[in-house]
């Protein structure tokens, strides 16, 4: 009998570069290229960071208000800013760390915000949640989280909520999914709703008439398998309807909360003549 154990991280990380690498060499330049995408994707996380969009929020949405119940993050430099702090000035967050804040940005455009790239996280009317809007202020763009994904056919669990920005929305997005540049939509099920939105639902946009403002939300599950040749996976989305218009126009709508992307079962490696790295449920 083949004798089997549970991979550790490091553990899955080494065989996945023996598996990858193989023994004959593809040249000095690919194995530089390949050395450097390896080199990244190991100091990357290996799942979504700050999902749940709570972190310091107390302290980045400090001078949110009824009115203006945001606050605007520029993670490069760690501030931030409302219209109502010091009419729209920039304030440091104590403390803040971009690793941990986890979440960045494919905005460029400054004319808004006064700086790029901008996350923007929102609260609940009662205060009680923090979420964060997929898009700050520039149409077709969107906050991402880029994950190390060094082994090829790894399964991870999507997990996310989604509403609406106002009470009266339909507002809709897709679950950008791939190696970065190159996501693609992937399909979500509807679970769990507070406005009465059918479950069951199976499609690649996610639409929902919960509002955010009230702490109402729709929750959506779904799987992505890891292909070979992709270290580093980009978590994304795509605004495919806001508050202001369709697909990639609205810089405002399509609020998220409690986003999760990790391996959904670990990984065994059956030694001894085993056939490599097999799914493990157990």
């Amino acid at each position: 009998m083949p004798t089997t154990i549970r991979a550790t991280k490091p553990a899955i990380l080494i065989a996945s570069l023996l598996l990858t690498t193989g023994f004959a060499g593809a040249g000095p330049a690919a194995a530089m290229a390949d050395d450097t995408v390896q080199t990244r994707g190991a100091a990357l996380p290996t799942s979504i960071v700050n999902g749940d969009l709570e972190y310091l929020g107390d302290r980045i949405l400090s001078q949110a208000t009824d009115a203006y119940n945001f606050a605007n993050v520029d993670y490069v430099h760690g501030q931030a800013s409302t219209f109502s702090s010091q009419g729209g000035a920039w304030f440091d967050i104590a403390g803040f760390d971009a690793d941990a804040f986890g979440w960045k940005s494919t905005q460029t455009d400054t004319s808004v915000d006064g700086r790029a790239p901008i996350v923007e996280i929102q609260q609940s009317r009662d205060r009680s949640n923090a979420y964060a809007e997929i898009t700050a202020s520039q149409a077709g763009t969107a906050i991402y989280q880029d994950i190390s994904t060094p082994v090829p056919g790894t399964v991870y669990a999507i997990s996310l909520k989604h509403a609406s920005r106002t009470f009266d929305g339909h507002d809709a997005l897709s679950v950008m999914i791939g190696a970065p540049g190159r996501e693609t939509p992937v399909e979500l099920t509807r679970t769990a709703s507070d406005a009465g939105d059918p479950v069951g639902e199976t499609s690649t946009t996610v639409e929902s008439t919960a509002c955010a403002w009230n702490n109402e939300w729709d929750t959506y599950e779904g799987t992505y398998t890891i292909p070979a040749g992709q270290p580093i996976t980009r978590f994304t989305f795509r605004s495919v309807r806001g508050t202001e218009g369709g697909l990639n126009e609205s810089v405002s709508g399509n609020q998220v909360d409690d986003i999760s992307f990790q391996i959904s079962y670990p990984l065994a490696y059956a030694l001894n003549g085993g056939q490599g790295a097999t799914p493990n449920e157990q």
